[in-house]
């Protein structure tokens, strides 16, 4: 990246066959005990790469021009949780009900987004049932939604509805397969 050199590399996803890519290496960001390489594949598209998933040598390729990063990095993740930037979808407006004291105090003093902000601190409503609230603005991802079923029933995602459905779709789709083997094993 340093030295702006273009890179051969042989690649493979998980689940997918390995192929060789050549890159111009951008950045380099750590999510989650993982080191990722953004940069564009030789004709124009962006892209982010595993480390872990590159399975050869580095290759320079002296013989090809360097294209110099149009994407600024330094704003690039602002809007996000973790490294994946789906284009195509807005900002979120997510409000997060903590269901138990422990979990709300465990997300205001570790935000989930440098968004966050506490709509209301834990404590008996006006309904007489205890919680607290909290909102991030941020453009949804898989990333997202895995640090979310991290916190399992003590949160609620409340709003926007499309995303409360979207977070209800996947525990509904684990509820398929924890059925499944709650009918051969008890607990």
């Amino acid at each position: 990246i340093k030295d702006k050199k273009v890179i051969n590399i042989e690649y493979e996803p998980y689940g997918k066959s390995k192929t060789s890519k050549i890159i111009h290496p951008h950045y380099l960001k750590e999510y989650n005990s993982r080191w990722f390489l953004f940069g564009k594949e030789y004709g124009g598209t962006d892209c982010n790469l595993a480390l872990d998933r590159i399975t050869s040598d580095i290759q320079i390729l002296s013989d090809v021009t360097y294209q110099s990063a149009t994407i600024d990095y330094s704003t690039y993740f602002d809007q996000i949780v973790g490294v994946t930037l789906i284009k195509h979808r807005g900002i979120s407006h997510i409000i997060i009900k903590t269901n138990d004291l422990y979990t709300h105090q465990r997300i205001v003093t570790k935000p989930i987004h440098k968004s966050q902000r506490e709509l209301a601190p834990f404590a008996k409503q006006n309904d007489g049932v205890s919680y607290g609230k909290i909102c991030i603005d941020v453009i949804p991802n898989f990333e997202l939604l895995g640090l979310l079923m991290t916190f399992e029933s003590h949160i609620e995602i409340e709003a926007p509805m499309s995303y409360r459905t979207f977070f209800l779709e996947e525990i509904r789709k684990m509820e398929t397969i924890y059925k499944k083997f709650s009918q051969f094993n008890e607990y």
